[in-house]
């Protein structure tokens, strides 16, 4: 069993986070950009709830920039927030979020890989 490291005692700190998730084999249609953005804030607000062993935090900025390059979605995620922990699980759930949206308003292309990486994460 994984332990998680006890972090409550800690003073929530000024932090960012920018994470970047590609989706492979799919394109943006109208309005899929307003959903993604719509989907990866609504994360990040609640990725406290949804992820368990996730510490709050208190969000201060929640952005969401969707794209479309080299036959792909690209949503980059960027989120600052007073936490204990590093945002970026927040940020990961945030951009899956975000290209579940885009997927959900089209039929799931045959073979579309989804990728998430942490671009930034930063403690003031």
């Amino acid at each position: 069993m994984m332990r998680v490291p006890d972090a409550t005692a800690e003073v929530p700190r000024r932090r960012m986070a920018v994470v970047r998730a590609r989706l492979e084999a799919t394109r943006l249609h109208e309005g899929d950009a307003t959903a993604a953005q719509a989907a990866a804030v609504g994360a990040a607000k609640r990725a406290a709830e949804i992820v368990g062993p996730m510490l709050p935090f208190q969000l201060t900025h929640a952005e969401c920039d969707v794209a479309e390059e080299d036959g792909a979605v690209v949503a980059t995620v960027t989120l600052q927030a007073y936490a204990r922990a590093p945002l970026s699980p927040a940020g990961h759930l945030a951009a899956a979020a975000a290209l579940a949206a885009v997927l959900d308003r089209h039929a799931s292309p045959a073979g579309a890989t989804l990728s998430i990486a942490t671009v930034q994460d930063v403690v003031d």
